[in-house]
């Protein structure tokens, strides 16, 4: 029950969890990203219509400052203030003129792109000009044409550009619109107006500027219009020369500015040239663009709907994958709760819940040995305790028979071998007593002096101890049982050995006590035969064997820290010297309390 429970509550959780997250996406990409989509697009479109309207006003300079080159050279000024007699055309001289100027205006139009042709006009209306791809009317006269009228009574002082897209009366049989700009000719002696120039343009080469600035891209439209509402150039539908929307001409008041234009919402962009005084509208077709996200759309929901399936089958794999070891490990807590220690849970996952079966085996050989090592502690502990219940009778036994002796030579008048008993009681009492328990200098020394007694009666007053102290000093603590062994070394390893050898009639040891601030030193001085400074040294490694010296150092170290313990100066036939250095600590109840977990 509880694997189906958890089985099918990680399976909700995962398609609940994946469900708000598709859900959240879906908020996000219509009702955030469409709108961004939207005035993105928008601002986009406002830069291409800048950039368009940038090359054409640059390209229409370029042309002005081509007219200019052409109004000002010295051949045509002179030409402009000729007076022919006669028919204009009959004089050969109008003529050759002509042809001269058609060589010279040859080369200044030639470089230049998408210029037609150049004419310049005489007072008279006839014009000098270069248009190597059609015939002229080399004679039509444009003195009442509207174009000339209006330029010749413009207050324009510079230029003037004719604005429409036309066929030119002086070009013969031309099926072509052509866009002309017109300056005025000023004689610079005395400003008065000697001629007009003119300098045709071919509309295709505004048009594939509009063209390169929307890439051929079929959803944007840019219209070049003029002032009357008539086309210039079109990436569209619209010709040269044709009627603009209306509906839409209305509207371009401003300098620039954004409307929509129909009940598609179709968007409009605009931007009126300062220079030409000519309107560049840029059309979006909103269908195709809410055609392309209509389809991201469809294909956002088909990708989703096709995801929230594959994750219904997946999920349920994955629930079953999470649950399955999970189970596993169950059935095995139960085996645990059994007392089964012998149950193993077999996973090949290769992931973290193979890991936890390894461990969970661990665990159990791990508790079945822990369980056997406290079975086998609590039954050395039982033994324990009965060997210390008879060790406490041993020591009592011990000395009860030594009392009984010291009694016997009482009654028999062994007054040495009842002193040598109360000596060997003392150290033997000793032995007794806690090994990590304090105990004052002063104690500490009256072992020292039992056992100096019973040594100087063994060796027939031969050895003797001396002692050197102040009294006060008897009141500080030190660990028990650190002056006997290093004397007895001193008597059994350094005098004996030379009193065997006749070197020595008897042996003396020093007992100096001294302190400072914090530590008190504790001389033991031989005159044995001594030893060599790697024997010295060895006497306090923990690779040497035996319990003496080494012990004593040892157990200073452990009470007190490894920068008290045992110095040993000697050298061969010149004694030993053996500095024992503990910290120096007052007598009171609190120091002399012991800890048997630290030693």
């Amino acid at each position: 029950m509880m694997k189906r429970t958890l089985k099918n509550k990680i399976y909700r959780a995962f398609l609940l969890g994946f469900t708000i997250t598709l859900v959240a996406s879906a908020i996000i990409v219509f009702g955030f990203s469409l709108p961004s989509i939207y005035e993105s697009n928008l601002k986009s479109e406002r830069e291409t219509l800048n950039q368009a309207a940038t090359q054409i006003d640059t390209y229409l300079r370029q042309i002005n400052s081509l007219c200019i080159q052409v109004s000002y050279t010295e051949d045509t000024r002179t030409v402009l203030s000729k007076k022919y007699s006669g028919e204009l055309e009959h004089s050969t001289e109008y003529i050759q003129d002509s042809d001269e100027l058609y060589k010279l205006y040859a080369n200044f139009l030639f470089p230049t792109k998408g210029a037609y042709g150049v004419f310049i006009y005489n007072q008279n209306g006839y014009p000098y000009f270069y248009c190597p791809s059609n015939y002229i009317n080399r004679y039509n006269n444009i003195r009442e044409e509207s174009w000339y009228l209006e330029l010749n009574q413009s207050a324009a002082y510079d230029y003037y550009i004719f604005s429409s897209a036309h066929r030119p009366r002086q070009i013969l049989n031309t099926p072509n619109y052509f866009i002309s700009l017109y300056r005025k000719i000023y004689d610079i002696s005395n400003y008065e107006i000697i001629g007009q120039a003119e300098i045709l343009i071919q509309p295709q080469t505004i048009q594939n500027i509009l063209f390169e600035s929307v890439k051929n891209d079929q959803k944007q439209q840019l219209t070049l219009v003029d002032t009357d509402g008539h086309v210039i150039a079109s990436t569209g539908n619209y010709s040269p020369g044709e009627g603009f929307d209306k509906s839409i001409a209305k509207r371009l008041k401003d300098k620039n500015g954004t409307f929509v234009s129909n009940l598609s919402l179709n968007a409009t962009n605009y931007s009126l040239s300062d220079y030409s005084g000519w309107y560049l509208v840029y059309q979006y077709d909103s269908d195709l663009l809410y055609k392309d996200i209509r389809n991201i759309v469809i294909t956002f929901i088909s990708f989703s709907l096709l995801a929230w399936f594959a994750m219904m089958i997946w999920g349920r794999a994955l629930a079953k994958q999470v649950t399955t070891p999970l189970a596993l490990l169950a059935e095995g807590v139960e085996h645990i709760k059994q007392k089964d220690f012998n149950h193993k849970i077999i996973l090949n996952s290769d992931d973290e819940f193979e890991y936890l079966a390894e461990t969970f085996n661990e665990m159990t050989d791990t508790l079945k040995d822990y369980i056997q090592q406290v079975f086998d502690v609590e039954e050395q502990k039982t033994k324990a305790q009965m060997y210390a219940l008879q060790a406490q009778i041993n020591p009592h036994f011990t000395l009860n028979t030594i009392n009984s002796i010291k009694h016997m030579a009482m009654l028999q008048n062994q007054t040495n071998i009842v002193s040598i008993l109360d000596d060997f009681s003392l150290l033997l009492a000793a032995t007794f007593r806690f090994p990590n328990e304090l105990i004052t200098l002063r104690e500490e020394l009256d072992r020292v002096r039992a056992f100096a007694r019973i040594q100087d009666t063994a060796s027939f007053g031969k050895i003797k101890l001396h002692f050197s102290y102040e009294e006060e000093i008897l009141d500080y603590l030190t660990v028990g049982l650190i002056l006997q062994p290093i004397i007895e070394n001193a008597i059994f390893h350094g005098i004996k050995p030379k009193m065997s050898s006749h070197q020595l009639k008897s042996g003396d040891i020093l007992i100096q006590i001294t302190s400072d601030d914090d530590s008190i030193l504790i001389h033991v001085i031989d005159n044995g035969i001594g030893m060599l400074k790697e024997q010295a040294d060895s006497l306090l490694s923990q690779s040497r064997s035996g319990i003496g010296v080494k012990n004593v150092h040892a157990r200073i170290q452990l009470r007190f820290g490894e920068e008290y313990g045992l110095t040993i100066k000697s050298a061969p036939f010149e004694g030993c010297d053996v500095l024992i250095h503990i910290p120096k600590i007052k007598n009171n109840p609190e120091s002399r309390g012991y800890n048997n977990e630290s030693f």
